[in-house]
Order: C-alpha cells, then structure tokens, then sequence
C-alpha cells in the first residue's frame, strides 16, 4: 500500500503532466480556431472576386449587399464551427483535470465531477454580466461588424474617390494622392487582402487585434477553467485534502495579482494554499496559464499565524462539485402534500437568497448535503457512455432513494440520441421486446432499461426509475396534479405543443405547467406500476427542471411554478423512504 508521501507524490507529478496537457491541447484549439478563421477569411475573399468580375476591378454599391449577404452567411457557419470545437475541447480540459485522481475516486464519480464542470464553465456568468453563449455570439457579432464596417467604408470612399478621379482627369489635373489611395482601397484584390488580414493578422479599429485574437482569449480562458474546475472538485473529494496551493505558470513574467495570490498566507497553510473552492482566487484573470496543486493535512503544519486573516475574495470562483459531508439529519418527514410544500418553501427562500447563477446546482447540492449524503452512484449492469450519464444522475439525488432503486432489480443502459425511455418490468420474462434494444432475453423481475443520450436525459429516466422504486414519492406529485387539474379535460399533446411528433394518444391536463408535458396523462391499461396511476411526467419534469443543470428552466420553474420548485426542494431535503 502507498504511502502518504507516495500518493501526493504521484498525484502532484500527474498534476504537472495534466497541466501540460491542458497547455498541449489550448494550442492545438486555438490552431484549428486560427483554421476556421482563415477559412471564412478566403470564403469571403472568394465572393469579392466573383462579384466584381475577378482581376482587380473597382467594387461598386451595386456590388455592396451580396458581399455583405456572404459575410453574415460565412460569419453564421464560423459560428457554428467554432462553438462547436471549443464546447468539444471544454469536455476534454474537464476529464484532464479529474485525471490526476483516477487512483483515488471512482470512475462514477470522476465523471459526475467532469460532467459538472462542463456544466459549470458552460453556465457561469462571469463578472461582465455574460454566460459563455453571450461572449460567443459577442464574438460573432463584432467580427462580422469590424468586416462589414471596413468593407462598407472602402466600397463608399471609392466611389466617391472615383467621381472625383472622373473630375480631376477630365480638367487635366493630377489625382490627388489620397484619392488615389481611397480608389485603390476599393479594389477587390486589395480589399480580399484585408479581409484576409482582418481575420487573423491586421489589427482592426476596435480591439487592435485581428478579430480571430477575442476568440483565442475565450478559448484558452474557458478551456484553463474547465481543466482548474474538475481538478479542483476532485481534489476537494479526495481523502486528506488539506487545501489547494496557487502555482505561477513556468512562463510567467510580469508580476500581477497571481504573485498575490501564489505568495499569501491567509489561512496559516502555507503561501499560496486555499482549504476550499470557495476560498481559492483561482483563475485570477482571463486567459490566465497559472494553475493549481493539492496540498494534503500531513504536509500542512499549522503553527504560523495568517499573513493575511481577511475571508476569501469578495467573488470567489465557486465549486463545480462539493464535497458530499452531511452533519445533520434529515428528522421526521412532513407528511401531507401542503406541509411538505411549507417545508420546501423554507429551504427554497435559503437558497434563492443567493440568486440562480451558472453555480446553482452546486450550491443546491452542498446545502442538502448539510443533512443526507447524495454522491453515491446507482448501480447499472452496463459500462457505456449512457452507464456514465445514469449514474452521474443518480448521484443528484439522495443515497436512501437510489438504494430503493438498486433493490428493484438489475439496471441496464443504452447509448441513444432518440428519444430517451425507461422502463421497469414487475414480472420475469423469456423474451421482451424494447425500443432501440430489440428482444431481450431471459429478463428478471424488477430489471430496468434507460436509454439516454446526455444527462438531462438521463436525469429524467432515472427519475421514472426512482418513481417505480418509491411510489409514495411519486405520490406527492400525483395528489398536487389532480388537485391543480380537477376540472381540467384531457388535450392532445400536439394541439398543445405544436409538435406533430407526438401521437393522437398523447395526452395531458395542461394546468399552468411550464412544459404542457409535465402534464401527459397514462391510461395504459394493466401498466406495471405501483403508484397512482396518471400523470407520471409531472414528478420526472420536474426533478429535470431542478437538479438538470439548465440555469434558464430553473429561473423559468421558479417564476412560473414556485409551488413545483417548493415541493422539490422539501423532498430532496426531508422525504425519507419508509
């Protein structure tokens, strides 16, 4: 067995190893986003010769509106592209930075961990106010500005430059050097050579850099915080863990607030040690290169007074992932639907109180952790990516629920990007036929199938999983439905929704739902399930709506559903299976 030595030894040369990766693959981005720039570049480029008839000819207003139609179109598939890579290298950043503890936690959590982190750089809205999709459609829209702006600018001056060329020469001056300059700016060789430049190289008037250089900060920015983040969240959960200590990058020069950070003592660590995410400065700026170590209680001798005794920054970075360290117990359980609500209502006035930021689901998490353990993985029979994403759901949800739903039966999963399902069988079977699956063979009784594709999918079929498992649960939702739905009729889904993919038997109680489908009702005759019958979407819905990791259906719950948020909340932090 390793020693104390030997596992900080291990993980702190891992940890170097992870950071060069995470260096390794910043760069190997930011080529391909240089790529995607160049190509948009030369499209356009390409577009300026056709209109103007190739060679070198003068661009004229007439020619104006098609190349400003081919930038919005370039820029619009520039988009896509490059969003799509960096969202690509954020998911690649998170499980190198879990990486160094593949030895010391399990690999359900590992990726729990890395899925919340993606989450988390996706989400956080940082001190401008902006989520990652703001400054990403920011981008999109000064670069197709700066190109637009320049292009206009050159095409109007030529003209006029060329009128007053017409003048000049005809009373047998010489043009006038500026004129000149303005009629040359206006030819399509030179202009496709600008907006060449303007991508990639040429300073524009707005930033000073190409308009690809804004990219690269958000790249390398967004990719170090999704490596810092998983890093941290697994440091946190490892046993031991004393702190994190702020480390200078090897290539760093100019002294700034990482010297500040990387030198203090403000917790009688040692100089640049943190005891938790919340405390850690960490990134302190963008486009930072600076990192962090683990720091374990055997190395820390707390015996000199703090440097510096202030409480952590005024906006701390906060976790991806907390600790699962429960310190109270949860006590007895309301019983009734209202006071179950009351008692929800409470806890969800404690947690909006900070407001529902890209760290949401984080601190949901840590403060019903303050009462129940919620880190422990569901067990499923299968290791694909639709495994992973069940079992980093079932980790959302209290341990005493996802051991009710462990003892139904064996829990199979299937990669699937159709639309998710589940389904539990009471009853053993020689043959069953499932959707995606085919025939299953030899099926026990209590055997579950999910298929799911990504984790609010996932999130959503365990939940049905956890209905069948605790009908009493289930039932709460049940009684709030037919309460709110009394006199409501039955409606098609599709006459509801819009979307004609839904059948003819499709249908719901539409009540004041956010999603008209929270209300489906089932009327399948002789369906195996234990609870009251009906409406068996409002409890998935809403579970998905709360512990899914979307900001925006969350703030949507809570604006327009307070009592559906209220209940949630009073399960997760009081209902105790019986």
């Amino acid at each position: 067995m390793a020693t104390n030595a030997e596992r900080a030894a291990k993980i702190r040369e891992a940890t170097l190893q992870a950071v060069r990766e995470r260096n390794q693959l910043g760069t190997e981005a930011i080529e391909q986003l240089v790529t995607i720039y160049d190509d948009a570049g030369e499209a356009i480029a390409e577009q300026i010769q056709r209109v103007s008839g190739g060679g070198d000819n003068l661009l004229t207003l007439d020619n104006l509106q098609q190349i400003l139609t081919e930038i919005r179109q370039q820029m619009a598939e520039l988009e896509k592209q490059r969003d799509g890579l960096l969202y690509r290298k954020i998911g690649e950043a998170a499980v190198l930075g879990a990486k160094p503890f593949a030895g010391e936690l399990p690999p359900s959590q590992l990726f729990a961990i890395n899925h919340q982190a993606i989450s988390f750089v996706r989400a956080l809205v940082a001190n401008d106010g902006l989520q990652l999709s703001d400054r990403l459609w920011r981008l999109n829209r000064n670069a197709t500005a700066a190109l637009a702006d320049h292009i206009q600018f050159a095409v109007i001056n030529g003209e006029s430059a060329h009128q007053a060329m017409m003048r000049t020469m005809g009373s047998g001056q010489g043009v006038p050097h500026d004129v000149a300059m303005a009629y040359n700016g206006a030819k399509a060789g030179i202009l496709s050579r600008k907006v060449r430049s303007l991508m990639t190289g040429e300073a524009d008037p707005v930033n000073g850099k190409g308009v690809v250089y804004q990219a690269e900060r958000v790249f390398r920015t967004e990719i170090n915080r999704a490596h810092g983040e998983a890093y941290m969240a697994s440091a946190f959960q490892t046993d031991g863990v004393a702190g994190v200590r702020f480390m200078l990058s090897v290539n760093h020069r100019v002294r700034d607030v990482c010297d500040t950070h990387a030198t203090a003592d403000k917790y009688g660590l040692g100089p640049g040690v943190y005891p938790s995410r919340e405390a850690c400065p960490w990134p302190a700026h963008p486009n930072t290169l600076s990192y962090v170590e683990v720091v374990f209680s055997w190395e820390v001798k707390q015996k000199r007074k703090p440097t510096d005794p202030a409480p952590p920054e005024a906006t701390p970075a906060p976790s991806p992932v907390p600790a699962s360290k429960p310190s109270k117990k949860t006590g007895s359980s309301p019983k009734t639907l209202d006071d179950m609500i009351a008692a929800g209502h409470k806890q969800a006035d404690r947690f909006l109180a900070d407001g529902i930021d890209g760290n949401y689901l984080q601190r949901l998490h840590a403060q019903v952790n303050e009462v129940r353990p919620t880190l422990t993985p569901s067990r499923v029979a299968d290791s694909d990516n639709a495994a992973k994403l069940v079992q980093a759901a079932s980790q959302m949800f209290p341990d005493d629920w996802t051991r009710e739903a462990d003892k139904l039966g064996p829990l199979f999963t299937k990669t699937s990007t159709s639309r998710g399902l589940h389904l539990t069988l009471y009853n053993s079977a020689s043959r069953v036929k499932i959707r995606d699956w085919g025939i299953v063979e030899n099926v026990r009784a209590g055997s579950g199938f999910i298929l799911a594709g990504n984790f609010s999918t996932a999130l959503h079929e365990y939940t049905h999983r956890l209905q069948h498992a605790l009908p009493e649960l289930d039932n709460f939702f049940q009684d709030l439905h037919r309460r709110r739905t009394k006199n409501d009729p039955l409606r098609r889904l599709r006459d509801l929704t819009g979307h004609k993919d839904y059948g003819d038997d499709e249908v719901a109680q539409e009540d004041h739902y956010v999603n008209p489908y929270q209300g489906r009702v089932y009327n399948y005759a002789g369906m195996a399930y234990k609870g009251k019958h009906g409406a068996l979407e409002v409890m998935t819905m809403a579970f998905e709506d709360v512990l899914g990791g979307n900001a925006s259906r969350l703030v949507r719950l809570v604006e327009h559903d307070r009592e559906m948020f209220d209940l949630v909340m009073g399960l997760l932090y009081h209902y105790v299976p019986s």
